[in-house]
């Protein structure tokens, strides 16, 4: 059995800019937030559409948020059910972005998310509550069943990586979890209608689905609320994969980054030309993280440092054991993966960031 062993640079999240999002995978996002101050949907609509330039819309209810995602729109969202501190005066809505493409649609969001930050309207008090939303929908329009297939089957294979992106509680097993994104891993059923407790099952199972509503209801058995949701894609309410896991915020590095990493995922595992492989049940989120970067989102060191910071960020913050020199094998179970002798993983102590962390309450993150 051959080792290798890993080890960490200063390659640092802003000496070069992170890959460029693919124009052809269109997306869009939903952020759910409160303002303690009062002010009304259309007080804030008209401050962030003069400071922005952008044409913002209110809308009465969420249930006719998506009918058309044409411009930015401010809707009412029954899913933040408290302000913070316990403000007499709570404006709850939720921001739903038009259908954005590429670099471009990330600008967009930065200038949004600037002007709201900016706005008279909502500088007082912007909460992202333990309950705040920031969902991103990746489109999935024309796909086949099979790369949506490898798109599951890569979401469940390094769950336990992304879960190690936020705090504990955005995680499997938190009481916000089993009310709004469960964990996808846990939910999927052997045929024989028992859990899939390893890898190799959950694997098999997402494998032997022969249509997309059986893939749907695998993944998604109780609902929507799951940390990947497909729902959508039998609803016909849009083609799009949700990605539910994040919390609210207004930080415009932390939602390009998500979204950053929601696209590509996306794209990158719906055209992988190799079938997915599972993992051994024994790796650890830091060695998934490893290969999730290896083999899904490679040739990105800057997002890769990014989200290895807020791997570690967390880590300190509940205490574990900050490893900086990592060893795993490359023996897979039945599968292999020969990872390079001279791979390398990006990490940064992200000082800035860690500081933006420190003012902020441990949950959301």
């Amino acid at each position: 059995m051959t080792f290798y062993f890993f080890r960490t640079s200063s390659v640092k999240p802003r000496d070069k800019a992170m890959n460029p999002l693919p124009s052809r995978r269109p997306f869009f996002i939903e952020l759910g937030l409160s303002c303690n101050n009062g002010s009304s949907k259309k007080v804030l609509a008209k401050s962030i559409q003069r400071r922005s330039g952008f044409a913002v819309t209110v809308v009465g209810s969420n249930s006719h948020s998506h009918d058309s995602l044409v411009g930015w729109k401010l809707v009412h969202d029954g899913s933040i059910i408290h302000c913070q501190g316990n403000a007499p005066y709570c404006s709850i809505f939720e921001l739903v972005s038009p259908i954005l493409k590429g670099e471009d649609g990330l600008l967009a969001i930065s200038k949004i998310l600037h002007a709201l930050r900016n706005s008279t309207a909502a500088k007082v008090s912007l909460n992202n509550n333990d309950v705040s939303l920031f969902h991103v929908h990746v489109s999935v329009k024309g796909i086949s069943l099979e790369s949506l297939k490898k798109v599951c089957q890569n979401f469940i294979k390094y769950e336990d990586a992304m879960d190690a992106f936020f705090p504990a509680c955005r995680r499997t097993g938190s009481e916000e979890s089993n009310l709004y994104f469960r964990s996808c891993k846990e939910a999927i059923l052997n045929p024989d209608g028992t859990r899939a407790i390893t890898n190799g099952q959950r694997h098999q199972a997402i494998e032997a689905c022969t249509s997309i509503y059986d893939l749907v209801v695998l993944m998604n058995p109780a609902g929507r609320c799951y940390k990947l949701n497909l729902r959508n894609l039998v609803t016909r309410r849009q083609p799009t994969l949700e990605f539910r896991q994040h919390h609210g915020t207004t930080n415009a590095d932390k939602v390009q980054a998500w979204v950053r990493f929601c696209v590509h995922f996306v794209h990158n595992s719906s055209g992988s030309p190799d079938p997915i492989k599972p993992l051994k049940n024994l790796r650890t989120p830091r060695d998934q993280f490893i290969l999730l970067f290896f083999q899904v989102l490679p040739g990105d060191p800057v997002l890769q440092a990014y989200f290895e910071g807020r791997m570690d960020l967390f880590a300190r913050l509940t205490g574990l054991r900050h490893v900086s020199s990592l060893r795993i094998s490359n023996d897979d179970g039945r599968h292999g993966h020969d990872l390079p002798h001279n791979y390398t993983t990006v990490t940064d102590s992200l000082s800035a960031a860690a500081a933006i962390q420190q003012r902020e309450s441990y949950c959301p993150g």
